[in-house]
């Protein structure tokens, strides 16, 4: 997979975190949240050894700052495990 993120602004600006995420299937297809946001670059991601698949993911959210900007997810990471046979 990867996901599309937005550095810090600082006070530039509002932070937006990720934007977008894409994940590479074994069968070759690509499927993408779609977004289409402009913000951000894509990171490269993680990638399942061969015979295994994606089979959770932890996300990585910031809580509320009360004093400050709020981003939600701004990380993604995937546990891989073994396909059926």
């Amino acid at each position: 997979f990867d996901l599309k993120v937005e550095r810090k602004q600082g006070k530039k600006g509002d932070d937006s975190a990720a934007n977008d995420a894409r994940f590479r299937c074994t069968n070759g297809k690509t499927l993408t949240a779609n977004r289409r946001g402009t913000w951000g670059r894509w990171q490269a991601g993680q990638t399942c050894r061969r015979s295994h698949a994606i089979s959770g993911f932890r996300t990585r959210v910031e809580g509320r700052q009360h004093k400050g900007d709020d981003t939600a997810m701004n990380g993604l990471e995937i546990v891989c495990g073994p396909t059926a046979k």
